[in-house]
């Protein structure tokens, strides 16, 4: 297993203390060993060693990811693309593990967003509609879902800050 790391087992057993806190991307190793001062040459060997112990896996780390800013954070797909682009992941498993996602949880985390948005409410139903946009836009929705969670959604005409599923 650590076979080919002995001379590195100092980074080794920091990594495995990180990686049991939380999945790291292939890119976050190389930047922790790269702080820690191991040779650039090594880096390359020490990843694919950690990947063949599996310790590291790009994909699970994208599915664990993505699931986990959905659920905690409320993201949609463009703020979670990009996070983990930021973070190594490949555009092809980024979109892979997007998809495996059903629309109906995307639709109902920017719903969970919308009606909490409207316990804010301004009263106005225009500045209201403006905010519930910005909020989705902000965190990562694209116009197509924005307009769909809005469909899915209506602002009650004698309530304002009540909300009906259509």
């Amino acid at each position: 297993m650590a076979g080919n790391i002995n001379p590195l087992s100092n980074a080794y057993n920091k990594i495995i203390k990180l990686i049991k806190i939380r999945d790291r991307s292939s890119q976050e190793i190389e930047y922790f060993l790269l702080r820690e001062g191991v040779d650039k040459t090594l880096i390359s060997k020490f990843i694919l060693s950690l990947k063949e112990d599996g310790l590291i896996d790009d994909e699970k780390f994208a599915k664990n990811r993505i699931l986990s800013r959905i659920r905690l954070k409320g993201w949609g797909k463009f703020r979670i693309n990009g996070e983990l682009l930021s973070l190594g992941i490949s555009k092809e498993i980024i979109q892979q593990e997007l998809e495996k996602i059903p629309e109906e949880d995307w639709l109902s985390e920017a719903t969970k967003i919308i009606q909490k948005q409207l316990k804010k409410s301004s009263g106005s139903l225009e500045k209201d509609s403006i905010n519930i946009r910005k909020k989705l836009f902000l965190k990562g929705y694209g116009e197509d879902m924005i307009q769909k969670v809005i469909k899915k959604l209506e602002l009650s005409p004698n309530n304002q800050n009540s909300v009906v599923e259509t």
